[in-house]
């Protein structure tokens, strides 16, 4: 095993017989000086090593005596946690200094201790795996970065007292299996796999006319919220998505209401992307969390449906309020936007709106919008309730 062979003793081996023979006290001396100075009685050798074989060795000896340190983890499974103590490694001396450095290779048994280095293993308190498992709960979710599904996490808690006086009284390396409350998510990765972006939700089109510089913002600002994920419980803003509508950006100046006044400004054009999106969250019946009308009456869809946008003012945003990611679609054609919300469709209805208005005064007109929810089964009117007050002034200045 150290890279001598049966052949290169032959020549000796009537030496060794006699050795095993004879253990004289002059016979034991000249095995010691052989093993010293590599020289035997009549002129032999102690024969060459072969390095490659005596290598091998020493990787072979050196991999069964080392012991990789077993870091403290802990993992849940089912209603329980499974908490490993950690144990450290251990790694021995340089074998290869330590083996050709044996000075008698003639006596059987012969033993060679062998030293260790102590590799420190990652230890954690019972506190410390506590606040790595106990987690808030959440569900499977969508990393647009990657295009991939980001895995569920499972909540756990359980009594760290208890925890840590089992972790103290356990051998290193031991698992123990603690009891746990485990909070489960709703949705897992296999779950969110099978229907993501499954259903459209929600679209709408709204005809786009104007000047090159409006019809411009408005494409701009399509191409930028186009593919953009919400997950469960995010919220989307308007103003975040697109920024500042500057010059640089590539935003020309175009008409654009200022309160009740109708005025040129960079970006003029991008409230037809927000209302048209806002359409969109209203028949997917996603949360809306803040929306306000125009100053004036939209050309391009009915009254009360609109939803004004002014950078550092007004703002639209909505809230995914279902368990399953939502994406936007925009495009743009030579006279429309079109948009889209995908998502996973959990009703048993379906939306449609309507508006109603007043316009019996000569300075404003009243508009009431109203979200009517339908049966999927039978087509019957579940509900009828106001979506959103708008107030929209008569003389535009």
């Amino acid at each position: 095993d150290l890279g001598y062979t049966a052949e290169d003793f032959s020549g000796d081996a009537q030496f060794w017989k006699n050795d095993d023979q004879n253990k004289g006290f002059f016979k034991k001396g000249w095995a010691y000086l052989a093993t010293v100075t590599g020289r035997w009685p009549g002129g032999a050798h102690w024969p060459d090593m072969d390095q490659a074989v005596f290598s091998k060795t020493v990787s072979r000896l050196t991999e069964q005596l080392s012991e990789a340190p077993l870091n403290a983890s802990g993992a849940v499974e089912g209603q329980s946690v499974h908490i490993t103590k950690a144990r450290d490694g251990r790694t021995p001396q340089d074998l290869r200094l330590l083996l050709a450095d044996i000075s008698d290779y003639s006596l059987s048994g012969y033993q060679v201790p062998v030293s260790f280095q102590t590799v420190p293993a990652k230890t954690l308190t019972a506190q410390q795996l506590h606040d790595q498992l106990h987690g808030e709960v959440r569900n499977a979710s969508y990393d647009s970065a990657t295009d991939s599904i980001v895995p569920e996490q499972l909540g756990a808690d359980f009594d760290i007292a208890a925890v840590q006086k089992a972790m103290d009284e356990a051998a290193p390396g031991e698992t123990l299996t603690v009891k746990a409350d485990i909070q489960q998510p709703e949705v897992t990765a296999a779950d969110l796999k099978a229907v993501l972006f499954r259903d459209v939700l929600g679209e709408a089109k709204t005809h786009v006319s104007g000047s090159a510089g409006r019809i411009g913002n408005v494409k701009l600002s399509a191409q930028i919220i186009n593919g953009l994920v919400l997950n469960s419980g995010e919220t989307f803003s308007y103003n975040d998505t697109l920024g500042e509508r500057t010059a640089e950006k590539g935003y020309k100046p175009a008409p654009a209401y200022s309160g009740n006044r109708l005025t040129d400004a960079i970006g003029g054009g991008v409230c037809q992307g927000s209302s048209t999106l806002y359409n969109c969250v209203l028949l997917a019946d996603l949360e809306v969390v803040t929306r306000s009308c125009h100053g004036a009456t939209v050309a391009y869809l009915p009254l009360g449906l609109d939803a004004a946008v002014n950078w550092g003012t007004t703002d639209f945003q909505f809230r995914n309020n279902f368990h399953f990611p939502v994406k936007i679609e925009a495009e743009t054609t030579e006279d429309l936007v079109k948009m889209r919300i995908l998502g996973t469709d959990e009703k048993d209805y379906y939306i449609e709106m309507t508006s109603g208005y007043d316009d019996s005064r000569e300075d404003v007109i009243y508009a009431v919008s109203y979200k009517n929810k339908y049966s999927k089964e039978t087509g019957e009117l579940i509900s009828k309730d106001r979506e959103a007050f708008s107030t929209y002034y008569r003389n535009v200045g």
